[in-house]
């Protein structure tokens, strides 16, 4: 392993000695991971005094020493990686272990799939290739810039044109007390094809201190549809910001959905440009905190063009002394005429000391449109307490069943059958812990 320590000038210095240590595995990616220092050597660590970071430090994660790991090897079982990856419902299956592809650990979709995963450094050779292009068309923040100067594994999913994928393509990330990881995933989905692709993150010890900078870019081409899940369980001690980058082109469908159940800091941004008539695309997201824990969600909607339609659902139970935010933006520019664009988000606090704060925010220069934004922040509602109570329902359970009617419709969105089930099982394993905070 290679120890690295952040100074006051938090991963640069890391950055070169990671260029130093590990050649990259083509020019082309020596490139980028250039680039990417270069770039994040001018912006830096994002702070609160940058309004996208108001409600989030990332000081945790700078005063922390990091190791980076050489490989994936031994960090986790093949028993528990099937354990985790829902079991034999995941057919296609690539695990990362510590940030590293772990092949002997992994299933990759066969030929005449409809869909190629290739590793990163394969999809990379070839400069001019369809993963180069992708990689080359981000517009990279800070942490975007991070991951590139990091740039150590990944795959690329590339998704035939008019295949129908029907097993979903689970990534299962697992982090390594003590080490950092900066996964990249480009996803290419071909014009009429059709995929899901499930994103799990995972910690090897429940108070294993982890610190994963994932990002994940895709591009959904002419009347493709497209599903992404992001499933946060990480322990106690991870600190977790994820970025989703997604471009749109005509006709194109794009669900994507972020439910986050563990994490000491977890920032997921989810960014979306409308880039061709007819688009659409639906954001849900669910956020689960106790204790100390803070999520902070992000989305950014862009419609660049006219005749499209964009839809969001973000729901919080926040418990303990936790805290959230959101922060939703939808720009519709002047030539977007006839746009759709709905953003909700409804926070239910379970005790006197968990906080959220939300920000809406609709950036509208067109002046035929249909835009809605709403807000809403409560507590339980008593009356809903005594009415179960009353019938013998002891009040854990009341308010655990109350709990879990605000949050599972996001759930029931899911198509997957068993991913979906697994969801539920997951959310209702929450629940005894927040009954025990209310009080």
């Amino acid at each position: 392993m290679t120890t690295v320590t952040t100074t006051n000038v938090p991963f640069l210095a890391e950055a070169e000695q990671f260029a130093a240590a590990r050649p990259a595995p083509s020019p082309f990616a020596a490139e980028v991971r250039e680039a990417g220092r270069r770039r994040f050597a001018d912006l830096g660590v994002p702070t609160p005094r940058q309004e996208d970071w108001k409600y989030t430090s990332l000081l945790p994660v700078t005063r922390e020493t990091w190791t980076l790991r050489d490989g994936g090897a031994g960090l986790i079982s093949a028993a528990e990686a099937d354990r985790l990856s829902f079991g034999a419902w995941a057919k296609y299956r690539i695990v990362f272990a510590g940030g590293w592809v772990e092949p002997s650990l992994s299933t990759f979709p066969p030929a005449g799939a409809g869909v190629r995963v290739m590793p990163l450094a394969e999809a990379l050779a070839d400069a001019s290739g369809p993963a180069a292009r992708l990689l080359q068309e981000a517009e990279e923040n800070a942490l975007g810039a991070l991951n590139e100067a990091f740039l150590q594994d990944g795959v690329f999913i590339d998704i035939a044109a008019d295949a129908d994928v029907a097993e979903p393509i689970v990534l299962l990330h697992v982090g390594a007390d003590r080490a950092m990881a900066h996964p990249r995933i480009l996803v290419s989905a071909g014009r009429g094809s059709r995929a899901t692709i499930v994103e799990h993150f995972v910690s090897t010890a429940p108070g294993a201190v982890t610190f994963t900078n994932a990002v994940t870019d895709v591009r959904v081409g002419e009347n493709a549809a497209l599903t992404h899940v992001r499933i946060q369980r990480e322990g106690a001690g991870a600190h977790q910001v994820s970025q989703l980058r997604v471009h749109q082109e005509r006709d194109s469908r794009f669900r994507g959905g972020v439910y986050t159940l563990g994490g000491r800091l977890v920032r997921n941004d989810a960014m979306i440009r409308l880039a061709g008539e007819g688009a659409e695309c639906w954001l849900d997201g669910l956020y689960l905190t106790a204790g100390e824990q803070h999520v902070d969600n992000h989305t950014t909607v862009v419609h660049a063009v006219p005749n499209c339609q964009s839809h969001e659902l973000y729901k919080g139970v926040l418990a303990g002394k936790s805290t959230g935010v959101f922060n939703g933006r939808v720009l519709v520019p002047q030539d977007a005429q006839k746009t759709n664009a709905e953003q909700e988000n409804h926070n239910l606090l379970l005790s006197r000391d968990a906080t959220i704060n939300a920000k809406p925010q609709l950036e509208i220069y067109a002046d035929d449109v249909k835009c809605s934004h709403g807000t809403t922040v409560g507590q339980l509602d008593e009356t809903a307490v005594f009415y179960l109570r009353s019938r013998g329902v002891s009040e854990a359970a009341a308010r655990g069943l109350l709990t879990y009617a605000f949050a599972v419709d996001l759930i029931e969105r899911i198509e997957a059958e068993p991913l979906r089930a697994g969801l539920e099982e997951l959310v209702r394993g929450w629940l005894p812990s927040t009954g025990e905070s209310q009080t």
